[in-house]
């Protein structure tokens, strides 16, 4: 979780944002939500799915990264874990103006 924290902070002001979305289906949700949130000290908002947003994006895998731009387009899609350069290759990609 720390490299979306550091995404988060270094392009917020450029309006980029992250989301994390919740997935859990026992318990509380909204507390197993909030106390992961509070435990990593979370900077950004998490959703939580009660399976609309699963089946939307046909989440498998986790993590499942989905990098929308700034007209709702779908940019780019990761299944499990992003080497660093990776995720801020396709951000970069994903904030520029279309070609």
């Amino acid at each position: 979780m720390s490299k979306y924290v550091a995404v988060h902070h270094e392009l917020a002001e450029r309006g980029f944002a992250v989301v994390g979305v919740n997935c859990d289906r026992e318990g509380d949700q909204r507390a197993i939500a909030a106390r992961y949130r509070d435990d990593k000290q979370l900077p950004f908002r998490i959703v939580l799915d009660r399976g609309a947003i699963s089946r939307a994006f046909r989440l498998s895998v986790y993590p499942h990264l989905v990098l929308v731009d700034a007209h709702g387009r779908i940019r780019w899609v990761h299944q499990g874990r992003a080497m660093d350069s990776t995720l801020r290759a396709a951000i970069t990609a994903a904030t520029s103006p279309d070609p």
